[in-house]
């Protein structure tokens, strides 16, 4: 299996509503912290289910690596 890291991508200013989505709704720079959105992107390993084994109801299944697909989500950092 083949191992990726994803990257961050930069820091997210601005946006529709001026700040990130679960921002702080107190001021955190009173308490002494700081609060930026990032960026994060990569490759993200894919797996099926393993043919020939049951799917039982407890979701522990066997699983195989399938190959990889891009990724992008962001991060609230505090």
């Amino acid at each position: 299996m083949q191992t990726s890291h994803a990257m961050i991508t930069g820091r997210i200013i601005g946006g529709a509503h001026g700040s990130p989505f679960a921002a702080a709704t107190f001021d955190l720079d009173a308490c002494g912290y700081v609060e930026d959105e990032w960026g994060l992107a990569g490759d993200a390993q894919i797996y099926r289910h393993r043919s020939g084994t049951d799917r039982s109801f407890d979701g522990r299944w066997h699983a195989e690596p399938s190959g990889t697909a891009a990724f992008a989500t962001r991060l609230l950092v505090r």
